[in-house]
């Protein structure tokens, strides 16, 4: 339990949690609308693919379902020029008439996070009342992501680019090309038209069919208008504009397949394949694929597509290697692998589309049956290639291997973010989905299976679905007795979906009774006794005469009794569980047991265990040896019968542990007493798979020759080696392909063992460059990486962050990795580059996501001390401007790394053991002797990054812990072994130590320290002197209904530096005016001269509010220039910072408005544009015209003249202010009121002067009751200035401030949004009363915002978007290294700790601090200190 707790601290500190009620900020309200019905137009101009700009026109009508006055859909970076809202009634005709409805503003903006857009009105909208919303708007064609609708090209016969314009909308990217609701729930019929100039895009596809007609308006436009769609995601619209051609297949005119006009011999395959699989799914459903009413089907290859394919409804779209193919030049595996993944989409027609998921959070509802469908439904095609036996070595054990994790996902996980939805997008939903749907199919019998899902699939068509309406479909055709007494499917299937992992048996024999018992398998911890399953047992006797052939249930072990099978074992008999691996669970028998089996794998007998079963053998035996319950003698013993094994699944399954025993070790003498190992045991199968002897049309030949000579080779085998090296030269001297199911063994041992590298390698090149052939360019760049020369692979990995040097970007991480797996050496020259280049790198790729799997997949690979301690140097050096979710991922890398070394210790022990090799250790390697269970040694702790001072990133405490934590847990765990750990007394494992590191990183955990700030946010140092502001603000009459106001700001400054760049700071704010002077001449006469800018306006950066106004010519140092601008802002509604809307209670009871200031620290900038920090000093004049009547005083930092008439409108007047002094931005104030100027005033410092009790029980008031809290002896109001409470040790500020309790070690700050107090499991709703923590020993009151309990220090948010089938890669081939990790996952994380200091003038008002787990972790390991010591 003890390692579990600090597992979980670790990661909870590691990992900091938004509440849920800012996560669900995220989602669109359940229940608001349902929506019927999408009008879209899509305009495109000539100039698309130079201005990268479209234009958009949408209606949506949808039903409101609550009363309310807001409307929230979603929008990613759409700027929008009319939105409008109508109602539609019936009239007496039964017509439907709109009548508008009047909103608060014309347009609105979506959140930059959320991207949720809230479309307000000025009334309540009715329910159960039907409307249309209608936009006007233009979007961004995306150039730098692979999302929306987005930008690709190919390079035509000329060697010149074409450009098209494709879709990738799964799973939140639909609301970056229209406004939608665009979660996977809100269902609809689409009815969609694109305009574009004909020349330039003749073909436009769509999700259904469409009619070309000339535009009316210009004829060298088309406008294509598609079919209604029918009622369907969001994430299944997309569109193509393009001068594709496509290919009708001739047996099925609703299918064609589409590419580039060259690639159209390689679209064969697909185009014979496709309505094959069609008529495959339609059998397996009973449903017809046109009875949905989408009317065709396209198939597509797109040149850039960072999915491996995705299955837009009717418009299916794919990377070129997932579906196009050269009979003669691509490998057997890629024709496998295009047919699996046409497969896989195709399945989504009916899981997925049809029916649909409710929510991410289910996401395996749609990819699992996709998955298991990819095999099934090919197989029902090609009946020769054995394709559900390829499922169990392909995705059943793999996703074991990855679901063995302490911290593995469930089926069902709860998804939020943007990034969370990504997550769900992994292997477990496709995999571990696709694995127990196959093994629900064999209890319940395929055809039951089938009859089942065709009633969910009815049941539910054109709907969104739950599991439980996956298992009230099927259930009712579960034969009676099948599923155990007492139970139903729903009970039966929970923790399979709802718990991460699954079950390890033990199977035990004793005195002819067998008994099974059941525990969590998990790697590296001791397994909660509380995940337990009820696990469907089929098992084969020796005596059986279908031996596994039975691959139903012939019993259950159930979740809290043992299984007892009555049996006796004559003295060669046996038992076999799990038959064909059909059950999702490992198996360990006992000794006994386990003697029986391997004495039948080494006879000659060894058939009568299913081949399926010999390598559930192979691949259970090395993963419990992992966890310890075998030594690896006791696996190589057992893997002995494999000398005489030729099969191709045991050896698939074998090659796997073989490598990765291989990557654990950096000792060359165990590297080389390994691999002769491994040769030996080859031998006979090296010998039934000839390098010669081809067998194109025998599949599973073909795959077991491919990975069998790839690893003779790989392991040196002189005869393999010549022949790969031969057959390379002839390849180079003659130009003749080699055998293409053998390339890229041939390809990667010609480089890995040539005599002139640089030649061969840039004869690779060249081939690369010139083919057009998407799987061989695939083949050719992943054997560059097996060049052994240091110069080369430098150059190779240059070329992938290169623009134009001929990888594109979807292939740029396929580079790293080639080089980091081909060769030892190539992790160290990788490693090299990456922290040499990581900028260029981050640029390239577009994502922090690609670069954190970088550092994760290479130290992954560490296996010396010094690979780590590199890793170790550069944190503790990082440069200015490192991604700080990098440094983290980083961070966690070198965590697992150096654990990773401890485990490396232990394993090499043993294997030096069994090869009987001495104790001397090698320059290559850590360590080759393991720690004594008698004297643990304290493991090395992973130090935080240095401050490194201004060029050196800062980092809280928690990240530090989270590795610290990790290394303890694993020196735990692996000095004292998993299996005493429980029954070992804690002075074994150094009790003082033990609690003094708890006390440590509880006291961490509750004060995390703030990030040093990125140098980014700051303004340049010593680039401009600012001289003097001319503010003019302008506010209208309706200024308190529209929150909005007009400037025009003058900045004169001297520029100190030749740039083309000024930076200043502004946010929120809209510019219609950008101008920028260079002044010359006198102070008296001063001359201006235009400098032209790049734009018309800028934006301000999001994160820093740096605004950028960039100059298409170089300023001169030491000049003068003015800065000009026009805007409107916002006067602030949400928070008290900028230029804010304050409000107080009049003589008639209503409410009077004012306008106020508060710019301290960093909010001057939220009312005009200025250099916003304190030294940045000039002087101001300001002039504010307001309407007389409204706001009759105006107040600001210098006396006012007389206010002046407006000469264009005498119901205004303007206040011009006197110069003031050389003062900061933040000093800045104006206030516009009706305050009554002397005797309200005097009032109010008389009041203020009269407030202060000096005594220990003091009360401050203000003009509100006071609030009490009974626990406490002050009590503590709303003010204009801070009040002291010496008696309770707190002290708090104004209302518009945070205010900090320290005797509660607690932060409040004014917040927009009610957050929840996690001590108190309540929502502090925003009210005019004050609100009290009953936590706390003082009460806070905030006059008109809600309070926010600072429990959280901190939040996480993520950000990328995810590979929609990773299934569907087509380099995770059967010919390929059969060990690639299918794990490496990474999400961005951002962490913004929070303080508990005093408070000090909050940035952000509006920003609610995060309740993450912090002091929940500290509370919890203070009081286990306390229960342990």
């Amino acid at each position: 339990m003890l390692k579990l707790l600090i597992f979980l601290i670790a990661y909870a500190c590691a990992t900091p949690i938004q509440p849920k009620a800012e996560l669900e900020n995220y989602r669109l309200p359940e229940g608001a609308v349902t929506v019927s019905k999408y009008d879209i137009e899509l305009r495109i101009e000539d100039n698309f693919f130079e201005e990268n700009q479209f234009g958009g026109i949408v209606s949506i009508w949808f039903t409101n379902l609550q009363a309310t006055n807001e409307i929230k859909l979603h929008a990613n970076w759409i700027r929008f020029s009319e939105t409008k809202l109508f109602r539609i009634d019936v009239n007496q005709e039964d017509e439907d008439v709109e009548i508008p409805v009047d909103l608060t503003q014309d347009n609105f903006s979506s959140d930059v996070d959320t991207d949720v857009l809230t479309v307000e009105s000025t009334e309540i909208l009715a329910p159960d009342t039907k409307y249309r919303l209608y936009f006007v708007y233009d979007a961004d064609l995306r150039t730098n992501e692979m999302y929306g609708f987005y930008k690709s090209y190919y390079l035509g016969p000329d060697e010149q680019k074409t450009y098209l314009g494709t879709t990738q909308f799964q799973p939140t990217s639909a609301r970056k090309a229209f406004p939608c609701f665009d979660e996977p729930g809100y269902k609809a019929t689409f009815d969609i038209k694109i305009r574009r100039p004909k020349e330039l895009l003749p073909l436009v596809l769509g999700n259904t069919e469409g009619t070309d007609e000339e535009d009316l308006e210009d004829p060298n436009f088309l406008v294509t208008t598609f079919a209604t769609t029918p009622i369907m995601s969001t994430y299944l619209i997309a569109f193509i504009v393009s001068n594709f051609n496509c290919t009708e297949s001739p047996e099925n005119p609703i299918h064609s397949v589409c590419s580039r006009t060259a690639a159209a011999p390689q679209r064969a395959v697909a185009v014979d394949i496709g309505p094959k699989l069609i008529s495959a799914m339609e059998t397996i459903t009973d449903i017809k694929y046109l009875d949905s009413g989408i009317g065709k089907m396209h198939q597509v290859a797109i040149p850039d597509f960072s999915a491996g394919a995705m299955e837009n409804w009717g418009l299916l779209t794919y990377r070129e290697t997932a579906l196009l193919y050269d009979p003669e030049q691509s490998s057997n595996s890629y024709k496998q692998s295009i047919q699996n993944i046409i497969s896989h989409e195709i399945a989504h027609m009916w899981f997925g589309n049809l029916v649909t998921c409710k929510w991410w959070s289910n996401t395996f509802l749609n990819e699992g049956f996709a998955t298991l469908y990819q095999y099934l439904a090919t197989a029902a095609v090609e009946t020769t290639w054995e394709l559900d036996k390829q499922f169990v070595t392909a995705q059943v054990q793999p996703m074991l291997v990855i679901d063995a994790a302490p911290l593995a996902a469930a089926l069902t996980q709860e998804a939020y973010t943007q990034a969370q939805v990504s997550s769900r997008f992994a292997s477990v939903s496709y995999n571990k989905g696709g694995s127990i749907f196959r093994m629900l199919q064999h209890v319940m019998g395929v055809s039951n299976f089938n009859q089942g899902l065709n009633r969910y699939l009815n049941d539910n068509k054109f709907g969104a679905t739950v599991p439980e309406d996956l298992w009230n479909g099927i259930e009712p055709s579960i034969p009676a007795n099948i599923l155990p007494e007492g139970t139903n499917l729903s009970k039966v299937m929970d923790n399979w979906i709802n718990k991460a992992g699954f079950p390890l048996l033990h199977v035990e024999y004793t005195d002819g009774t067998i008994t099974i018992t059941q525990k969590r398998f998990v790697i590296a911890d001791d397994p909660d006794p509380n995940d337990v399953w009820y696990v469907p047992i089929a098992y084969t006797l020796s005596t059986d005469v279908d031996k596994f052939e039975d691959t139903s249930a012939r019993a259950w072990l159930l979740p809290t009794t043992p299984l007892v099978i009555t049996t006796d074992l004559g003295d060669s008999d046996w038992i076999i569980l799990n038959n064909q691996q059909i059950g999702y669970y490992r198996v360990q028998y006992d000794d006994d047991l386990l003697n029986r089996i391997e004495a039948v794998l080494k006879s000659e007998n060894i058939d009568d265990i299913h081949v399926l079963n010999r390598a559930h053998l192979v691949d259970d035996i090395y993963n419990l040896a992992k966890i310890n319950v075998y030594k690896y003698a006791r696996v190589f013993e057992l893997l002995d019968f494999l000398k005489n094994e030729i099969s191709y699944y045991p050896w698939n399954s074998a090659l796997a542990a073989f490598s990765n025993m291989l990557s654990r070790t950096g000792d060359e003498r165990i590297r080389e007493a390994l691999s002769s190992h491994i040769l030996d045991l080859m031998q006979t199968v090296y010998e039934s798979v000839p390098f010669d002897e081809r067998k194109d049309d025998d599949q599973i030949y073909t795959f077991n020759r491919v990975q069998i000579i790839t690893w003779a080779c790989r392991l040196n085998l002189p005869d393999c080696v010549d022949k790969a090296v031969a057959a390379f030269g002839n390849y180079v001297s003659t130009k003749v392909k080699p055998d293409k199911n053998l390339k890229s063994v041939i390809y990667c041992n010609g480089l890995r063992h040539s005599t002139n590298i640089r030649t061969d390698w840039d004869f690779l090149w060249s081939e690369y460059s010139s083919t057009t052939l998407a799987t061989e360019q695939a083949t050719i760049l992943s054997a560059l990486g097996c060049a052994t020369d240091a110069e080369v692979l430098n150059e190779f990995l240059t070329k992938s962050i290169t623009v134009d040097a001929g990888i594109r970007q979807q292939d740029a991480s396929s580079v790293f990795s080639s080089v980091y797996t081909q060769n030892p050496e190539g992790v160290d020259i990788a490693y090299d580059f990456l922290i040499s280049n990581w900028r260029e790198i981050s640029e390239y790729y577009g994502s922090m996501n690609a670069l954190n799997n970088l550092f994760s997949g290479l130290a992954a690979r560490f296996t010396r001390e010094e690979q780590v301690q590199k890793l170790r140097d550069f944190l503790d050096n990082l440069e200015a401007g490192f991604p700080e979710t990098v440094a983290t991922a980083a961070i966690e890398a070198l965590a697992s790394a150096e654990a990773n070394l401890k485990l490396t210790a232990a394993f090499e022990q043993q294997l030096i053991e069994f090869f009987e090799l001495d104790t001397e250790v090698t320059s290559n390697s850590t360590t080759t002797t393991s720690p004594s269970p008698g004297s643990p040694t304290t493991p090395t702790t992973t130090p935080a990054p240095s401050t490194g001072g201004s060029t050196s990133l800062t980092f809280g405490i928690t990240s530090a812990v989270s590795t610290l934590l990790i290394l303890y847990y694993q020196f735990l765990l692996h000095s004292v072994g998993a299996s005493q750990f429980s029954t070992q007394k804690c002075e074994s494992v150094n009790a003082e130590m033990l609690k003094l590191l708890i006390f440590l990183i509880a006291y961490a955990c509750a004060t995390p320290i703030e990030p040093k700030a990125d140098p980014q946010d700051r303004l340049p140092e010593g680039s401009v002197a600012i001289e003097k502001y001319d503010i003019e603000l302008r506010i209208e009459e309706n200024f308190f209904e529209e929150n909005q106001f007009g400037g025009i700001v003058s900045i004169w400054f001297t520029n100190l530096q030749a740039t083309n760049e000024i930076k200043l700071h502004a946010n929120g704010i809209t510019f219609s005016e950008t101008k920028l002077f260079r002044v010359t001449g006198t102070e008296a006469n001063p001359v201006e001269t235009d400098v032209v800018l790049t734009e018309e306006s800028f934006l301000s950066d999001n994160d820093t509010d740096v605004l950028t106004v960039v100059s298409t010519t170089q300023l001169e140092a030491n000049a003068n220039y003015r800065l000009y601008f026009v805007y409107s802002a916002e006067l602030r509604t949400s928070e008290m910072y900028g230029f804010y809307k304050s409000y107080y209670i009049g003589t008639d009871g209503q409410k009077k408005f004012l306008g106020t200031t508060q710019f301290q620290p960093t909010s001057a900038r939220k009312a005009f544009p200025c250099f916003d920090e304190p030294e940045y000093k000039a002087i101001f004049d300001i002039k504010i015209r307001r309407p007389k009547e409204l706001l009759p005083l105006a107040l600001g930092n210098t006396k006012a003249t007389t206010d002046q008439e407006d000469l264009a409108d005498t119901n205004f007047v303007t206040a011009t202010f006197e110069t003031t002094p050389i003062m900061s931005t933040y000093l800045i104030a104006f206030i516009v009121s009706d305050f009554e100027f002397e005797n309200q005033l005097t009032e109010f410092f008389k009041r203020d002067s009269d407030s202060t009790d000096s005594s220990s029980d003091s009360n401050t008031e203000s003009n509100s009751d006071p609030s009490t809290d009974s626990s406490s002896d002050s009590t503590t109001e709303s003010s204009s200035e801070p009040s002291t409470d010496s008696s309770s040790d707190s002290t708090t500020e104004s209302s518009s401030e945070p205010s900090t309790d320290s005797s509660s070690d607690s932060t409040t700050e004014s917040s927009s949004e009610p957050t929840t107090d996690s001590s108190s499991d309540s929502t502090t709703e925003s009210s005019s009363e004050p609100t009290t923590d009953s936590s706390s020993d003082s009460t806070t009151e905030s006059s008109s915002e809600p309070s926010t309990d600072s429990n959280s220090d901190s939040t996480t948010e993520s950000s990328s978007e995810p590979t929609a089938d990773p299934s569907s890669d087509p380099t995770a081939d059967p010919s390929s290294d059969p060990t690639s990790d299918p794990s490496d996952s990474s999400s961005d994380d951002t962490s913004d700790p929070g303080s508990t200091s005093a408070p000090t003038d909050a940035p952000d008002g509006s920003a609610s601090l995060t309740i993450g787990m912090t002091s929940v972790v500290s509370t919890l390991l203070v009081l286990c200190y306390q229960f342990l010591f």
